[in-house]
């Protein structure tokens, strides 16, 4: 994920989150793989701040991951000169339930942060990134690091 998004700079870069979904007194996003994408975004000039994926390419991950009976999980994206906290646009574009690994490439300070959209507060809520299930995201509902 890292290398994807550092290869593309000055670009925003990502991809897809596969994997299954946990639920429980929290929800846990178990993410098997991820599968880098192509920034498609239509004006080439604004894709350092902008991303977007050839929609027949997600197709093809989300068929592939019930073949092995996952489920697309949520997205990667990079924030090149940015930190790894929601945009307003990320806002704009997120899908309840889904996982968002955000990747700051600010120099001196690269960071990867998980996020969740709270669908009752239209807010992202902050997720822990589990250290005993690898690839693993949780969300944390106290959690006082929340974006609008």
């Amino acid at each position: 994920m890292l290398d994807h998004c550092v290869a593309l700079q000055p670009e925003e870069a990502g991809g897809l989150l596969v994997g299954r979904f946990e639920t429980g007194e929290v929800t846990r996003w178990v993410v098997e793989y991820i599968v880098p994408l192509e920034n498609v975004w239509p004006t080439p000039e604004e894709r350092d701040h902008r991303i977007c994926f050839d929609p027949r390419a997600q197709l093809e991950v989300e068929a592939s991951a019930r073949l092995q009976k996952c489920s697309l999980i949520g997205s990667f994206h990079s924030h090149p000169t940015a930190i790894a906290e929601p945009s307003a646009i990320d806002l704009e574009w997120a899908w309840d339930a889904y996982a968002y690994v955000i990747v700051s490439l600010t120099p001196g300070a690269v960071c990867v942060r998980g996020w969740a959209l709270d669908s009752a507060t239209k807010r992202f809520i902050e997720c822990k990134m589990c250290d005993g299930a690898p690839g693993a995201l949780q969300s944390v509902q106290s959690s006082t690091n929340t974006v609008a």
